[in-house]
């Protein structure tokens, strides 16, 4: 799939504070499109903070570059001077080498963007900012203090003097325009790799590894664990599902968990109703074990207050797993297409939708179709990058 007709770069370095496999979606869709800009026909490099022995399932099987760079003393907002002198180092090895490259930065309200921020200036670099939800309405509100002086200091200056801004949302798009000077929006959508979708793992066996019966109904959880992704409130729907009946219905709980005080009052909780048994936290998963979490379930729920894209989603959606989702995704489709529900962050209505959606009928392959057609990763590096060429 190499390209002859786009103009001007031969590399790219992407910058991210971190990309191990917990750190959530943007481990999965920035090596897709390091992959499908590397099938464009350009040179990629990662850069990020390597805090605790980072892995990457997608990159440390690839040929993409990958610079992990040492923590520094300030053991916040990813601080590390080695990253400073890394990304220091191969900007002018590009340089002198006559490379055509821009820096694609992938976070925010953190040090490394402080650092492109700083060596962008000094070396006349082109960037563009993917914010992947941090600059939406919800984020921008949390620690608003700090945020405000980050705002002050670096950050508005830093977004406005960006090349291009990429954003995957009309959603994410709206709430951008309305605190941030800058017009050189493009906006497209992740991209994953169908393709590992189409061969998904048995389903019995792949109940049986989560040690779920056979006959069981499986409402499953992928993402990771805090107050924002809402799992709180699926618990509560979930109590009153089995508090109703349902003796077959089981909730699968898989991600990295940021908060553990969730966790624990769901486990507390679940005793004291008699429900313990019926949940299984499987903690983070990747590879075949993601596969399999998708291929055992009947419904995937994301009760979020926010996303950007939803990389989970989509990858249920290649699944043949109908979603049920909140309004604050750019996920309207899923009704109209027949794929899933869209609920309030509200107990009883996650309770409805899913009520509905397992007395419903799916076309799985109409979903694989959907997700095969609009978010091939090959097709939307390829999209992007003749957006920033012209």
């Amino acid at each position: 799939m190499k390209s002859t007709n786009l103009k001007k770069y031969t590399s790219v370095i992407h910058v991210v504070e971190s990309i191990s496999d917990d750190y959530g979606g943007p481990a999965r869709s920035i090596p897709m499109m390091c992959f499908g800009m590397e099938n464009c026909g350009l040179k990629n490099f990662v850069f990020s903070v390597n805090r605790d022995d980072e892995k990457n399932i997608l990159l440390d099987n690839s040929n993409v570059g990958w610079c992990k760079s040492k923590p520094g003393i300030i053991n916040k907002y990813y601080f590390s001077l080695d990253f400073y002198f890394n990304l220091k180092c191969k900007i002018v090895e590009l340089i002198n080498k006559g490379e055509v490259f821009y820096i694609h930065v992938h976070s925010v309200w953190s040090f490394p963007t402080l650092f492109v921020f700083l060596l962008c200036n000094r070396y006349g670099i082109e960037y563009i900012l993917t914010p992947r939800s941090s600059l939406q309405l919800a984020s921008i509100s949390k620690k608003r203090f700090f945020k405000s002086l980050l705002r002050f200091l670096f950050v508005d200056k830093f977004v406005c003097k960006a090349t291009h801004i990429h954003l995957t949302s009309k959603q994410e798009e709206s709430e951008f325009s309305i605190n941030f000077d800058n017009n050189n929006i493009i906006n497209v959508e992740n991209g994953l790799d169908f393709t590992e979708f189409e061969f998904l793992p048995e389903r019995l066996a792949a109940k049986k590894q989560f040690d779920l019966p056979s006959d069981s109904k499986v409402l499953l959880f992928l993402s990771r664990i805090n107050e924002r992704k809402g799992l709180d409130l699926l618990f509560d729907a979930f109590c009153s599902l089995k508090v109703k009946g349902n003796d077959n219905l089981y909730l699968l709980i898989a991600g990295p968990d940021d908060n553990s005080e969730i966790l624990k009052n769901i486990y507390a909780r679940s005793v004291d109703l008699g429900v313990s048994k019926y949940i299984k936290y499987v903690g983070m998963l990747v590879g075949d074990a993601r596969l399999k979490a998708y291929s055992a379930a009947d419904v995937f729920i994301l009760p979020t207050k926010f996303e950007n894209f939803g990389m989970s989603i989509a990858e249920a959606l290649a699944s043949g797993v109908p979603v049920i989702t909140t309004k604050d995704t750019p996920w309207s489709i899923l009704e109209s297409n027949n794929f899933g529900k869209i609920c309030t962050r509200d107990a009883p209505d996650i309770e409805r939708c899913i009520t509905d959606v397992l007395h419903n009928t799916y076309n799985k392959n109409e979903m694989f179709d959907y997700v095969k057609s609009n978010f091939d990763y090959n097709v939307q590096s390829k999209r992007i990058l003749s957006l920033i060429s012209k």
